[in-house]
């Protein structure tokens, strides 16, 4: 029996991660409404909260054990990219990638840490309007 190094074993399970994360986080809703953009974060949260908190974990790993970085910087870059084209799906700015991105994340980190899904709901709807409202002003 061979033995699969440590880096692979924790670059597939991000991969997995990443991809239930993004399959299963609906940022681009059926409808294609921006009305419903994200509408299932909350519940997808709490259907599986320590899929969240292993990935929060490992990015805290990741300063103390820098070999670490490659494998949080590219479930990063992959969450940036689904939020990049559900915007683009929605016609928001690019430039308010890092903004929608960061606010999801923080949305998902308090929600796994200490606050259940009424606040992430709350969170996602003053989103919504936020992007819809800046979408106006672009026009």
């Amino acid at each position: 029996m061979t033995s699969v190094p440590r880096d692979t074993l924790l670059e597939e399970a991000l991969r997995w991660c990443v991809t239930r994360s993004i399959e299963t986080s609906s940022l681009v809703p059926a409808s294609g409404s921006l009305e419903d953009f994200a509408a299932t974060l909350a519940d997808f949260i709490a259907d599986d909260p320590d899929l969240q908190a292993f990935q929060y974990e490992l990015k805290l790993e990741s300063n103390r054990r820098p070999e670490l970085r490659r494998h949080v910087d590219m479930l990063y870059d992959a969450y940036r990219d689904a939020v990049r084209e559900a915007l683009a799906c929605f016609e928001v700015p690019q430039e308010m990638t890092e903004i929608v991105f960061a606010t999801l994340d923080g949305l998902v980190f308090h929600q796994v840490t200490s606050d259940g899904p009424a606040r992430t709901e709350e969170g996602v709807d003053a989103l919504r309007r936020l992007l819809a409202a800046y979408r106006a002003q672009s026009f």
